[in-house]
């Protein structure tokens, strides 16, 4: 069975440590990258197939809102 491939967005290394760990933790999923603002995930997912964003609401340089903005207008679902 194919794995569900997340990206995590989040500012806080230890949140997104810890919600790694907790995923990984389940076998269909598969941490594929972590990331730490919303100009990073905008770029990863543009090069990367990706099923499931996990992403922090207020993060720097692109908070969530404005990332799902992004992703909307460039047409990519994820």
């Amino acid at each position: 069975m194919k794995k569900i491939r997340i990206l995590i967005a989040d500012d806080h290394p230890l949140v997104a440590e810890s919600l790694s760990l907790l995923l990984e933790s389940e076998e269909d999923f598969e941490i594929i990258g972590i990331v730490n603002n919303g100009w990073q995930a905008l770029s990863f997912v543009e090069k990367y197939s990706t099923d499931i964003l996990l992403s922090d609401y207020n993060m720097p340089l692109l908070n969530g809102v404005e990332l799902a903005t992004r992703l909307k207008e460039k047409n990519i679902g994820i």
